[in-house]
């Protein structure tokens, strides 16, 4: 087998990931598939691509489209002129000829020989409006934006950052800076369990006390994690306990506990904690994560506990991600009215039985990774009998993801 026809194995696969995606099929079982044919050294390069496209797919693809006809397009040649795309102005390590030739064979593989033509063609003129980075001044942006010449950046700032239409409204004043980082992922955080001390040589990037940013994952993974130093965990979805401060011995229930960071905190700091979801795979991943501990399968919109029970109850509830679209980006093909409309429902659910499960002078907290006001203060605003203490919403930036929380007690009577 030559270089190039190594070259088409993971591209191939990524192809036909995308178009499983597209099918409705859910990515990590999609990435199982086709793993089974994808040599171990090659499966980082196939996640890589998949993940770039569910990023930027909507840039690469008008990007793309101005050199094709108008019209409908094959399916196939717009997944594979994307995963072109991503390779010129996201992955600077392949060089520009060998991606114009794989992609090529890669069409033609597809048994599309008549539209080889077509995609050297538009992978040439991607060439041309492609620029150095390392000469942009405009070091605060990050992604494939950086390596397009600005004049031919689209209009439309959500087709600017791949993002869906629907979360314009939110981003009304948000900059270019700012939408950047809604799909770039940050680097790996851990919390640490208690005061650690790591090698000198470890490859830290930074560290706030108890969080760790890591420029080598798998040395984390492999190494603190494994061995119980720390957990992963992103640094946004510790502000709940930094806003919280909860006293040492009060009796927490975690309602939408899986995969058990949050638990995990309350515990930290001197809590006593049950934590709930609403399945037994949850449980086992939460069991994992947190070990011996209170564990209770419970949907939190029927609750087993008596009213009036916990000092504090916390709702990090389902969401639209939009916070941590980085690490899930096929979550943005979800994100539209009628999906947040059915998600505040649940919401809604949630947060009312779990406030008659605190006590009176107790605290509601509620959590999402989601950036949506109708996601987060539309739901923690409109709770009868209860008043808002504090929220607070953090964005994503160059080192953590989006998330949103809020506590609420009970109006005085």
């Amino acid at each position: 087998m030559t270089d190039t026809q190594r070259g088409l194995v993971p591209r191939l696969a990524a192809c036909k990931i995308l178009a499983a995606v597209d099918k409705g099929t859910a990515l990590e079982d999609a990435f199982a598939t086709q793993f089974k044919t994808v040599p171990i050294q090659d499966q980082p390069l196939v996640r890589e691509l998949v993940l770039g496209v569910l990023r930027h797919g909507r840039l690469y693809e008008v990007l793309c489209r101005r050199y094709l006809k108008k019209g409908k397009q094959h399916p196939d040649l717009l997944r594979m002129l994307s995963l072109a795309a991503h390779q010129l102005f996201a992955m600077e390590r392949i060089p520009a000829f060998a991606i114009g030739t794989t992609t090529v064979g890669c069409i033609r593989a597809l048994k599309h020989p008549y539209l080889a033509g077509v995609v050297n063609a538009v992978v040439r003129k991607l060439t041309t409006v492609q620029v150095d980075s390392s000469l942009d001044d405009d070091e605060s942006l990050v992604g494939p934006l950086l390596h397009l010449k600005r004049s031919d950046w689209p209009k439309n700032k959500m087709i600017r950052h791949g993002l869906p239409d629907a979360l314009a409204e939110e981003c009304a004043e948000a900059t270019d800076e700012d939408l950047s980082y809604l799909t770039h992922r940050p680097p790996l955080c851990t919390v640490d369990y208690g005061e650690q001390v790591y090698e000198a040589d470890a490859p830290i990037l930074k560290r706030e006390a108890p969080w760790t940013w890591w420029s080598d994952p798998q040395y984390a993974l492999s190494g603190p994690v494994a061995d119980g130093q720390c957990a992963v965990q992103d640094r946004s979805q510790g502000w709940m306990i930094d806003i919280v401060r909860p006293q040492a011995g009060a009796l927490v229930l975690d309602v939408c506990a899986s995969p058990g960071g949050k638990s995990r905190a309350f515990r930290q700091a001197g809590c006593r904690v049950i934590s709930a979801d609403c399945s037994l795979e949850k449980m086992e991943r939460l069991s994992e994560n947190l070990g011996l501990g209170r564990l209770v399968v419970q949907d939190g919109r029927f609750p087993a506990f008596a009213p009036k029970s916990f000092d504090y109850v916390v709702v990090d509830a389902p969401c639209s991600n939009s916070g941590v679209w980085a690490r899930r980006p096929e979550a943005m093909r979800r994100y539209h009215a009628e999906d947040l409309a059915s998600l505040k429902t649940l919401q809604m659910h949630l947060i009312e039985q779990a406030a008659a499960l605190v006590k009176p002078s107790g605290q509601l907290i509620y959590s999402t990774c989601s950036l949506a006001a109708i996601e987060n203060t539309g739901v923690a605003s409109s709770l009868t009998g209860w008043q808002m203490v504090t929220e607070h919403t953090a964005w994503p930036n160059a080192w953590q993801a989006g998330a949103y929380c809020s506590v609420l007690e009970r109006v005085a009577t």
